[in-house]
């Protein structure tokens, strides 16, 4: 969970990076409504070319993140759970082939554990299955917060105000970060306004 968590971190970064980095020429035009993004002022904004988001304090704190962790503990669970319910089913079915194996004829004994052994494999498959959809599932719903992110930094730096948004996270890559460059309060104000419409 960690390393899927540095990686997001660093992902988020990059893309970041690239976005905001993608101005064709050096002009810049300042929309007439973009005095506030969300609930953030525009005005109040650090100045200077690069700001950075603290991603630790975004995930924690953004309510999209947190409304994403519960939906995917739930399906986690409940996929669980349905998994449990067949191993358990074919736990029982094991204890009774074991109770009548003695009094079966040898081919009728073979038969019935081949066919044991066939639903073992296809409970092995189920699980891989139910894995790799909460697998997929988790990978759209980080794709999904990704763009919503980026697409709000887009707007909070319509101006071009600033070359960079970088993304700091405690253990990341950027070492050091001067806090009056941290706009995250604002961003994950603004991100929470937005997710709450």
């Amino acid at each position: 969970m960690i390393k899927l968590l540095f990686g997001w971190n660093v992902l988020l970064t990059l893309v970041i990076v690239f976005l905001l980095t993608m101005k064709k020429d050096d002009t810049i035009i300042l929309p007439a409504n973009t005095a506030t993004v969300g609930v953030v002022n525009i005005a109040n904004l650090p100045t200077g070319s690069i700001v950075y988001v603290n991603t630790d304090s975004l995930m924690n704190n953004y309510k999209l993140v947190k409304d994403f962790k519960q939906e995917m503990e739930r399906e986690r669970s409940v996929k669980e759970n349905a998994f449990q319910n067949k191993m358990a089913a074919l736990e029982k079915q094991v204890t009774d082939f074991k109770e009548i194996a003695q009094r079966l004829s040898p081919e009728e004994g073979q038969r019935q554990q081949q066919e044991l052994m066939l639903k073992e494999q296809k409970l092995g498959e189920y699980r891989e299955n139910l894995m790799a959809e909460l697998s997929k599932k988790e990978i759209d719903k980080n794709t999904e917060m990704t763009k919503r992110i980026s697409d709000y930094l887009n707007k909070l730096n319509a101006s071009g105000k600033y070359t960079y948004v970088m993304g700091y996270a405690q253990g990341g890559g950027i070492l050091h970060a001067n806090k009056t460059l941290d706009i995250t309060t604002q961003v994950v104000a603004g991100l929470n306004a937005e997710y709450k419409k």
